[in-house]
């Protein structure tokens, strides 16, 4: 089938602001047996069709008076087998083909006569040792490359046509994909990977790109080279990009400690990151580069919470068995206290006979709750007395939703408790829903508050899943509508005012889930199956020394902070490494 594709230019949106796209059939080339390749001539409406008809086939496309269109066949080149690769030269001077018999052919395709079609004429042959999957030419037209069924993909370079290298796969080679600039190339060949070889080091496969599971069976590089798109039998297509135009220069450092903690100022220009060792480092986030403004040593170490308050006025850290609340503003009385050139000021210290394991701020920054044992609700006003103490036992995570109306709690006791905090103090709070789940949750996250009555909470744990919850309180009501893989346990998530949830897992790996589509102010019992599934398009996933390193924090930057829309996440892990990575819009 011959399709014939507009795509308008942005300029020509229509008033709803949608492009109007149209993929059109308008010829279809029949008799042509079972295709099995295709390649167009570079610049041209020549086409070459491979078949298991023993065929390549090579048409001209036209264009008629009236606008129909319509193929002709300019030449039928018969082979002894099925023709599996056909491939015209960057230059459309040549055409290989290979077929099932490992024959690769060669022809000169060049006009002879002006007005007459190209002719067709043989310039080589060579015999590989099995079936030929797949033909491709360097962008230069230096090198040809060839794999199939041989367990190899041979280099044959095209000034002389001899074989300069041959690489050993583990299995057939299905398809080969060269970069556009010709640095280069991908392969199949692995189970559950693809490789990628430098051209300019003899082919050394510098890097395997990893795949969910199944066969790779296609890769296609952008035109820029700017991303590699993969295919196969793990029912995705999954796309790498090849820059680290995400990663902000000078945003990345290492310690020898472990990161356990990371957290924005509410105005995004400091960055604080806890250590496993119990080390807090505040840093200049607005500068180019990462300047430390302030440093000190709590408590033990190991697991190490940080959070800052809404209104940006105080900042909460616990280490270990110990808590401390940090004032930004307020820096002691004149004559009273000693002089503090630290930016910060020591308001409160617990000290607890057992961990802390969590903390988190009420949204109006009234109340801050604490996790040891149990769980107390302090009156930070109120020099952080205890004013409820929540009866769940083994907490690891807690937090208010965005309008502060809901708090939940989750942990190692299988339940998520939520309760309705809507009351002016947390003394008259009533617990709304107590569900069960047969898992350890290890953390949890509000999405954007649109609607009153509407609510929507994820959390994850030891199930390798995030879920997802809506919460209708009106009808005090609650409905699980969505699950999230994940290929090992889940240690953090984070939801920004955009609608992109990001997960961190025991991997290394970081994925945002673009859930923008739960904005619409609508519950999803009121929609349709269809409406969910099409605002899920994709999930990004970001690696980071993959299977040696547990993603333990991560904090996106308020978009209020954040300028030209950009989407700002810090992400700490076990190897020490702190980063932020700048991911795109939406649109």
């Amino acid at each position: 089938s011959i399709i014939e594709p507009y795509l308008p230019a942005s300029s020509s949106l229509r008033p709803s602001g949608i492009t109007k796209q149209s993929f059109r059939v308008v010829d279809v080339i029949t008799e042509t047996g079972f295709v099995s390749a295709l390649s167009w001539q570079k610049n041209s409406n020549i086409l070459a069709i491979g078949n298991r008809e023993d065929q390549c086939l090579v048409v001209k496309v036209c264009r008629g008076n009236d606008s129909s269109v319509n193929t002709n066949i300019l030449h039928n080149v018969e082979r002894s087998d099925w023709v599996n690769a056909v491939r015209f030269s960057p230059g459309g001077t040549k055409l290989a083909i290979g077929d099932r018999s490992g024959l690769l052919s060669v022809f000169l395709f060049v006009v002879v006569e002006q007005g007459e079609p190209p002719a067709l004429s043989s310039l080589q042959n060579i015999t590989m040792e099995d079936n030929i999957l797949d033909i491709q030419w360097a962008p230069d037209a230096k090198y040809l490359y060839v794999g199939g069924e041989d367990y190899c993909i041979t280099v044959i370079g095209t000034s002389k046509w001899d074989v300069l290298q041959k690489i050993g796969r583990d299995r057939w080679v299905p398809f080969l994909a060269p970069s556009r600039g010709g640095s280069y190339l991908v392969s199949g060949g692995s189970e559950n990977s693809v490789s990628l070889f430098d051209v300019k080091k003899e082919w050394r496969e510098i890097t395997s790109l990893p795949l969910d599971g199944g066969i790779p069976l296609f890769a296609k590089w952008h035109p820029k080279d700017q991303y590699l798109a993969i295919s196969g039998q793990f029912n995705d297509v999954i796309v790498y990009e090849t820059s680290c135009r995400r990663l902000l220069e000078g945003k990345c450092l290492r310690s020898k400690s472990a990161v356990v903690a990371v957290d924005f100022s509410p105005n995004g220009k400091i960055l604080a990151v806890g250590m496993e060792s119990g080390i807090i480092t505040f840093f200049d986030a607005g500068s180019s580069i990462f300047v430390t403004l302030y440093e000190t040593v709590i408590g033990t170490g190991g697991d190490v919470t940080i959070r800052w308050s809404p209104n940006g006025r105080v900042i909460a850290i616990s280490s270990g068995s110990t808590f401390v609340l940090l004032d930004t503003v307020y820096s002691g009385e004149s004559g009273k206290h000693p002089q503090n050139n630290s930016r910060f000021f020591v308001r409160k210290v617990i000290q607890a006979g057992v961990n802390f394991a969590s903390l988190t701020f009420s949204p109006k920054s009234e109340w801050l709750a604490l996790t040891d044992t149990r769980t107390q609700i302090l009156d930070i006003k109120n020099n952080c007395n205890c004013v409820r103490v929540l009866d769940q036992e083994n907490v690891l995570s807690s937090g208010w939703s965005p309008d502060g109306s809901l708090f939940a709690l989750v942990g190692t006791r299988d339940v998520v408790s939520i309760y309705d905090a809507r009351a002016k103090s947390p003394s008259d709070w009533e617990l709304l829903f107590s569900i069960s789940f047969d898992i350890t949750l290890n953390t949890l996250c509000w999405g954007p508050s649109i609607k009153k009555g509407l609510q929507y909470l994820a959390f994850g744990g030891d199930d390798k899943r995030a879920t997802v919850l809506e919460i209708r309180t009106f009808e005090r009501t609650w409905e699980e509508i969505l699950g999230i893989p994940s290929k090992s346990n889940i240690n953090d998530l984070d939801w920004n005012d955009k609608g992109l949830l990001c997960i961190g897992d025991d991997d290394g790996v970081v994925s945002i889930v673009d859930l923008s589509y739960l904005k619409s102010g609508r519950a999803v019992n009121e929609m349709n199956y269809n409406w969910q599934r099409q605002g899920l398009i994709c999930t990004m996933k970001l690696t980071r020394n993959l299977g040696r390193n547990a993603i333990t924090s991560l904090r996106w930057l308020s978009s209020n902070a954040v300028r030209n829309n950009r989407n700002l996440l810090v992400v700490g892990g076990s190897d020490g490494i702190v980063e932020i990575v700048d991911l795109p819009d939406r649109r």
